[in-house]
């Protein structure tokens, strides 16, 4: 079965050729996604809260955004990922990176066409607006600095009362300064887990996780353990 063409270019790949990746699951859940095509998606308040210290993270989604120019300099303090669900598979297969999330992971499946792979779960997303993949940017500071067009206070204060600040020119500079890489921010403290990431967004903020049947995606993967 091949997926639908309906959505190509909503979906954003890396550079380069995309790797073979591995999800790490227990085997239960492995088993029903070749067995039905069943895959729970996560999300960043999802990580958050994870029991699970190697699949915590608390700073999620949340960058400083620097914008730059000649004389002036905008920081802004963001954070993304309430309209996004999240699937987490790394570029390493290594029984050592297994062992690290034991007892409650035993097994892992290969995903062997990764765009494909997000694009079939996409079209069983409700509401599906843009979808991205790529490696996780590991440091220990989420900073992420772009020139602006014109980065002037002038450009954020209203024509109307120049003494106040416009929240739609404030949201204008924040979107200017975004970009996929902000979905994809991690601390360094995790770069063990060579993470490469699937990110769907969607028209409505997301609960902590989301199960989705998808049967199509199994043809782009296989079973390992």
């Amino acid at each position: 079965m091949t997926i639908p063409t309906s959505i190509p270019e909503k979906w954003i790949t890396s550079k380069g050729n995309t790797p073979q990746l591995f999800r790490y699951l227990e085997q239960k859940y492995i088993d029903q996604f070749f067995n039905r095509g069943l895959l729970k998606l996560s999300s960043f308040q999802k990580f958050a809260k994870h029991p699970d210290e190697q699949r915590r993270d608390t700073q999620e989604g949340q960058n400083v955004l620097h914008g730059f120019g000649p004389d002036r300099t905008v920081l802004i303090s963001a954070r993304y990922g309430r309209n996004a669900f999240i699937l987490s598979t790394s570029a390493r297969e290594d029984e050592e990176l297994l062992k690290t999330f034991s007892p409650t992971y035993n097994g892992y499946f290969r995903i062997k066409h990764s765009t494909n792979f997000g694009k079939a779960i996409a079209n069983r997303i409700r509401d599906f607006v843009q979808g991205f993949e790529g490696f996780c940017i590991y440091a220990d500071q989420k900073i992420m600095s772009q020139q602006l067009s014109q980065p002037t206070l002038d450009d954020l204060e209203t024509r109307l009362d120049s003494g106040s600040l416009s929240l739609d020119n404030i949201f204008a500079t924040t979107s200017e300064l975004s970009h996929p890489a902000v979905y994809f921010t991690k601390h360094s403290r995790y770069s063990h887990q060579y993470e490469y990431r699937f990110v769907w967004i969607v028209s409505y903020d997301v609960p902590d996780g989301i199960l989705v049947e998808c049967p199509e995606a199994i043809q782009y993967c296989e079973k390992v353990t």
